[in-house]
């Protein structure tokens, strides 16, 4: 019989199989997986319909337990975490008698309970030490909504696959026997060609871990399943540095896999020419069509592979041993790689191509999901590292291109500006063959030459801080690093004649964690090692001449300069520390924004906008927002000054979606001196305890209103000018393109708490219809560089009558107000999605958010 609605009427019998009762007049009765199951359990033909069909359901399901262990990296197993919910949820609560979860989310916490019970019962395992390798969440305290929501679809879709085959082999078997029975001659087809086909076939479905393919073909049956072992064995190992110890299962696994497809060639090779024409075929049929791109495609990966492997194993041998890094050695065996990698490249070129031969479209479920969910994004992955991997030898100053010279920045964090901090000190970097040739770092202001003309600055820094003249130090005013880069560059070449290939910035809290993983260092100058305890006191005090100090050459950053040669050689040297731990910190780092990059090269700029380590600040397709303070009152204050963010969102008018945003900073210092009062002696170098003088923008969608807002007035004896600045907010002529941008200036007295808040109506553009009957509102919120955590309160308000249907786990719904709290350490994507709401129904009252 034809199954209706495979997937809603699946979902449908999982949601009542503890009252099977209410089954009893279903359809899917009558249906042939039913019937076969009754054949094999005659206990059964006593009891109802409904309870035979639940019986029936529950053993299908059972038979479609994954054959292995979840792999290593957990809930990146999706296989196992859609099929683990699905028990949890309906068919262990089923089979124990135990009470089904009240929620996909507890069902989720269930899911290592459920899986054992499966395991334990259709495998007959009971010791606990096998079982712990089916162990899925492990220790996972929490998991996206969004995850949880696309386990139980895609789980539901694919189960339900499942019984729509099963029904159609059943048939299929079945009108074979009346058909042999009846002895009717007919024209034989030529099995051999068909069985290479579809061996083609199950190799695509064996690559995904489907395990599902009705092939009787021994010879393509056995390739295809060492191929999907390998296949699965090489997922289970985990890209890190530890991988570099051992890269052998690798060199195994590829072996293997290399072996066998070019085996599977030779056996299907001859029969791909039928495969065109068998479109027709239901559920398959486009796989057939496509059969042969996708194997050319599968054969160039795999050279890719194989090149990519033989031409830098040698480099894993030298990045494996973490005892003794030898840097001349390991820009050897790059330089080495390099004619593997043309080769590498060549043949990821032609799987590209084969790629774009396929049609997607006409795939069935199971080879659509491994093409657009597996092999796409490795596509990607394998051309970014390709590339990566091309852009070495230029960026180590190797070969032709000769030496590179680097900018190296320090922004300082406890004077905030756009991208991190004020620009306290810079210097150069040469790099040849792989090493620092020389290194040097100057304090800002001794690059600049005031005989020479200079730009203006932006306006702000003119009116608040009576700044004639851009220069070097305060070139960092735009929140977008490629632009602040240029700028940077460009005014460095005022007075250093020689050019640079890219930009490295960092901040203090960089330096510290990577002392704190690396180790002390030894300071020339300095009594005691310099650590991550007492790095920051050491650069605070290094700005204040020592006691009797009158040498007028004396420069008061020149500590900088002499702690980077040791940090760096200690990072070279690999002594004292893991580069497991040195790679995750930078990693951090680069992701928190405590490290910014920009590169000439273009391969590894394209890589750096990937990974969103440049700093870039561009135009998102949804709500978004970025606060940026700049420090304009002469202090180093934020080293203790307090700020939080409270987000308000109000949906309830779809058509005027709004948002609230209001910035709370506390000046915690002790002492309530006077604003614009002179620093004390002792703070004159690095005054901390002092008023804050701050320019807030926010960057919002093109498009967006600003509705009102509660700026705060500047007395004149505050500002440097002593100058009235009245409460207002300017609505700026941004460099950035795409944005609305807003900003507003204002003095935070000492022990006192100021709070700026700014309502805004978006563009309807950022409510996104996700699909039908689906509302997707999606928020980017983009750190400020050189803040470390920031805390944020979230508030939404959904269109009255709207269900949630996807939501972050940091949330609560209460009564259709979605709120939480979070900390900013990286840029953060919040997406809610919900049900469509009429809108008719919807009473325009023109709600406004009351502060």
């Amino acid at each position: 019989m034809h199954l209706e609605k495979p997937t809603e009427t699946t979902r449908f019998i999982l949601e009542h199989l503890q009252n099977p009762e209410s089954l009893d007049n279903h359809p899917w009765t009558r249906s042939a997986f039913v019937k076969e199951y009754l054949s094999r359990h005659l206990e059964a033909r006593d009891l109802s319909a409904g309870h035979q069909m639940a019986g029936a359901v529950a053993e299908l399901f059972l038979e479609g337990i994954p054959s292995a262990p979840p792999r290593k990296g957990k809930r990146l197993d999706n296989r196992w975490g859609e099929y683990g919910l699905l028990a949890a949820q309906y068919t262990v609560p089923y089979l124990s008698g135990a009470a089904r979860p009240r929620s996909l989310r507890e069902a989720w916490s269930g899911i290592d309970q459920a899986i054992y019970f499966l395991v334990s019962h259709t495998q007959g395992i009971d010791d606990p030490h096998i079982l712990a390798e089916y162990a899925l969440i492990a220790n996972e305290s929490d998991v996206a909504n969004s995850t949880i929501s696309d386990w139980h679809r895609k789980g539901l879709e694919r189960f339900a696959e499942q019984i729509v085959l099963r029904e159609k082999h059943i048939e299929t078997e079945a009108t074979k026997k009346i058909e042999s029975k009846q002895q009717i001659p007919q024209k034989r087809p030529h099995f051999g060609r068909f069985w290479g086909v579809l061996g083609l076939v199950l190799f695509l479905l064996l690559a995904a871990g489907a395990g599902w393919g009705y092939i009787k073909a021994q010879r393509l049956i056995g390739i295809a399943k060492v191929l999907r072992d390998e296949l699965q064995n090489i997922q289970k190992i985990e890209p890190s540095l530890e991988t570099l110890q051992n890269p052998e299962p690798i060199r195994q696994s590829l072996a293997e896999i290399d072996t066998n497809l070019q085996a599977l060639d030779a056996e299907s090779r001859d029969y791909l020419w039928l495969t065109k024409n068998l479109g027709w075929i239901p559920t398959y049929g486009g796989d057939l069509q496509n059969s042969e791109a996708l194997l050319d495609m599968a054969l160039a990966l795999n050279a890719c592979l194989q090149a990519t492997y033989e031409g830098y194993s040698p480099l894993l041998d030298s990045l494996g041993n973490t005892d003794n890094i030898d840097v001349s050695r390991i820009v050897e065996n790059i330089n080495q790689a390099e004619p593997h990698l043309k080769k590498a490249l060549q043949s990821l070129a032609v799987a590209q191509q084969k790629r774009a031969e396929v049609d997607a479209t006409s795939l069935s479920p199971t080879i659509r999901e491994l093409l657009e969910e597996k092999i796409d994004p490795r596509l990607i992955q394998l051309d970014q590292a390709l590339k990566i991997a091309s852009a070495l030898p230029n960026l180590l100053g190797t070969g032709s291109g000769g030496p590179k010279t680097y900018m190296v920045i320090l922004q300082n964090e406890d004077e905030l500006r756009a991208t991190g901090g004020f620009l306290t000190a810079v210097g150069s970097l040469v790099v040849r063959d792989g090493e620092i040739i020389t290194m040097a770092i100057e304090s800002s202001d001794e690059v600049d030459d005031l005989s020479k003309t200079y730009s203006s600055p932006p306006w702000q820094l003119e009116a608040y801080m009576d700044a004639s003249i851009y220069l070097l130090r305060d070139s960092n005013w735009s929140p977008d690093f490629p632009t602040t880069a240029a700028w940077v560059e460009y005014l460095y070449a005022y007075t250093r004649a020689h050019s640079v290939d890219g930009i490295i910035a960092f901040n203090q809290h960089a330096i510290v964690k990577i002392l704190e993983t690396v180790g002390p260092v030894n300071v020339e100058g300095q009594p005691a090692p310099i650590t991550a305890e007492n790095v920051i006191e050491t650069i605070r005090k290094s700005k204040t001449p020592p006691e009797g100090e009158t040498d007028p050459e004396w420069h008061r950053k020149d500590f900088l300069s002499s702690l980077a040669q040791p940090m760096m050689e200690k990072i070279l040297s690999g002594q004292g520390f893991t580069w497991t731990a040195l790679s995750q910190t930078l990693v951090t780092l680069l992701d928190e924004k405590h490290i910014l990059l920009q590169f000439d090269d273009e391969n590894l700029a394209s890589l750096l906008t990937l990974q969103d380590w440049d700093g870039r600040v561009t135009p998102f397709e949804g709500d978004y927002l970025m606060v940026i303070d700049s420090n304009i009152g002469f202090s180093k204050n934020n080293a203790i000054v307090k700020q939080s963010i409270d987000l308000e969102i109000d949906l309830r008018v779809l058509a005027e979606p709004r948002k609230k945003v209001e910035i709370t900073y506390t000046n915690p210092t002790q002492t309530a001196d006077e604003c614009g009062k002179p620093a004390p002696l002792s703070e004159k170098y690095y005054p901390i305890t002092r008023c804050y003088g701050n320019y807030l923008r926010i960057y919002t969608p093109q498009g967006s209103i600003l509705t009102a807002a509660t700026p705060h007035e500047v007395p004149a004896e505050w500002t440097t000018l002593r100058t009235f600045v009245p409460a207002r907010v300017d609505t700026l002529t941004d460099d950035v393109e795409g944005f609305a941008v807003f900003g507003t200036y204002f003095v935070v007295p000492m022990q006192q708490t100021l709070s700026t808040s700014f309502y805004l109506q978006a563009p309807p553009e950022v409510i996104l219809t996700q699909r039908e009957g689906e509302i997707s509102y999606r928020l980017k919120i983009q750190k400020q560089p050189g803040t470390i955590a920031l805390p944020v309160s979230f508030r939404m308000h959904l269109p009255e009558g709207a269900e949630v249907l996807q939501m972050p786990a940091y949330l609560s719904n209460q009564n259709g107000i979605l709120q939480g709290q979070f900390t900013l350490r990286e840029d953060m994507l919040i997406e809610i999605v919900f049900s469509e709401v009429n809108m008719s129904d919807v009473l325009d009252d023109s709600t406004q958010m009351k502060s």
